[in-house]
């Protein structure tokens, strides 16, 4: 098969991907995908002539500049009546707030490190463009809640003689086939990673944006390190290299190196929602992603109809079937109307009237709005809820179940999980050892909400603790699920150290 062969897992998810990456990009992204999201109506899909700007070439440079603009602003269309539907058809930018908003919440607290010394540079600059740690793990948040995917690779900066982490996009990895490591631990690794990204030409003008479609091929592959004893297992010995592909066309391979030796496996973290591996898993945010693209569908609709009915329009009946040259009724005086024009109907018979629009229907499309809106609300606090007990509100019960949603707490602990694995291939491969650090921590903050409990409702508990209504344990623990902060951290932490202080008035009780 040719490298850019794909595999089944990610050609299923690629429109997800699409709509994801469009809805969170926002208004002009989604127009100018054009029936990808707003389908053409039948009848306007009979008129294909190009649309009329309304703005003339003719003159200056500024002239032709805004006429360039109109050609090429998100709604045009060669259909001038869908050019027009998507013009007034508004989409709400609620998939990006949201994304925006969970990410901040993640991002609130900085995360707890703990990295050898060897590795202790990645700390602040753990990217060739020198981001941190805080940083990566701030950008795996957006990616991950956008697109349910995202990839570390650990590479060598040859200039600094110093390992740094790559990020590949879900829709950049589009095929791999995994195995399972021969190091101390276990774990699920890729035996192949094709990857694809857009490059320069070598040949390009530097006005230029020409892009050629290029394949990165991460590959474990097996050296014989004894040549007078293939069959000796001993001397086998399993080394990760690189291929660039330009256009289909193979490059050299390449081993990558640190200080002149190579690492074992194919240093690549993939993280989904759910967890580190190689699976695709759901968008997070495509419930709400949905939503936003019905309400933008009903709201091209409802645009239209206001448009087609809610200007007034005049119908005569009687005035004869007889027309002139410009397809005015014969007889009847010229069609302007305006408060200081008299319109005289030759037939007594005859009469004048405005249409009036229905707007029962337009009021039934904008409470399904309403309702829309309503449901990414209850898709947004699923996702965000902690769901620490396995306790949740029966709405949210329903909409975790229907796979589009994952839970923010277990998606940040994820992405901390497999940025602490990326570092452990680094230590591994900093120090040229198979063992893994003991010393080495990556723990995102996981208390994502602040207290969330009224100063009524722990009056009410401490009331029913006093009068022998609960344990001390409970009226504990509903201050620490309730986000209240315990100096224990645990609430056997904190049942511990009230029991180790000296008695109260309160034990008296």
């Amino acid at each position: 098969m040719p490298v850019t062969d794909l595999h089944p897992q990610y050609e299923n998810k690629q429109y997800e991907f699409r709509q994801m990456r469009d809805t969170v990009a926002g208004t002009s992204n989604v127009k100018r995908s054009g029936s990808l999201y707003l389908p053409i109506p039948s009848a306007m899909a009979q008129n294909t002539s190009q649309p009329a700007t309304g703005i003339s070439r003719d003159g200056n440079d500024l002239k032709n500049n805004v006429f360039n603009i109109v050609l090429n602003a998100p709604w045009n269309h060669n259909i001038p009546a869908y050019s027009s539907y998507l013009q007034r058809a508004r989409f709400p930018d609620m998939t990006s707030l949201l994304l925006a908003g969970l990410t901040g919440i993640s991002i609130k607290k900085e995360a707890e490190i703990k990295l050898p010394s060897s590795i202790s540079y990645l700390e602040e600059s753990a990217t060739i463009d020198g981001k941190s740690l805080e940083e990566l793990f701030a950008s795996c948040v957006i990616e991950v809640l956008t697109t349910g995917r995202y990839s570390l690779l650990l590479e060598v900066n040859e200039d600094t003689n110093k390992l740094f982490i790559n990020t590949y996009s879900a829709e950049s990895f589009i095929n791999w086939r995994t195995g399972h490591s021969g190091m101390e631990k276990s774990t699920e690794v890729a035996s192949l990673a094709v990857f694809q990204e857009a490059c320069s030409p070598p040949d390009a003008d530097e006005f230029s944006h020409t892009e050629e479609v290029c394949q990165v091929v991460l590959r474990e592959e097996i050296f014989v390190k004894d040549e007078e004893d293939p069959n000796d297992d001993g001397g086998l010995e399993f080394i990760y290299n690189i291929q660039r592909y330009i256009n289909e066309k193979e490059g050299s391979v390449v081993i990558p190196t640190l200080r002149g030796s190579p690492f074992p496996i194919v240093p690549l973290v993939t993280i989904n929602a759910d967890e580190v591996g190689f699976d695709v898993g759901n968008c997070p945010l495509l419930g709400v992603s949905d939503i936003a693209i019905s309400i933008y569908q009903k709201d091209a609709d409802m645009s239209n109809a206001e448009f087609l009915t809610c200007n007034p329009m005049l119908v005569t009946t009687g005035v004869g079937e007889d027309v002139d040259a410009e397809g005015c009724p014969t007889g009847s005086p010229s069609f302007p109307i305006g408060s200081n024009v008299t319109m005289n109907l030759p037939d007594p018979e005859s009469r004048a009237y405005y249409v009036e629009p229905k707007s029962n229907c337009l009021q039934h499309m904008l409470k399904r709005i309403e309702s829309l809106q309503s449901e990414a609300v209850q898709y947004g606090a699923a996702v965000l809820s902690q769901d620490k007990n396995g306790v949740e509100a029966s709405e949210t019960v329903k909409l975790r179940q229907s796979g589009n949603s994952s839970n923010l707490r277990t998606i940040i602990k994820t992405i901390g999980e497999g940025i602490e694995q990326i570092l452990q291939y680094a230590y591994m491969w900093e120090t040229n050892s198979i063992k893994e650090s003991g010393e080495l921590e990556f723990n995102p903050n996981l208390e994502l909400i602040e207290a969330t409990i009224s100063p009524e409702f722990i009056s009410a508990m401490l009331q029913s603790f006093l009068e022998k209504g609960i344990s001390k344990e409970t009226f504990v623990m509903s201050l620490k699920e309730g986000g209240v902060k315990l100096s224990g951290e645990t609430v056997e932490g904190e049942l511990a150290k009230i029991e180790a202080e000296p008695p109260t008035l309160l034990d008296d009780q």
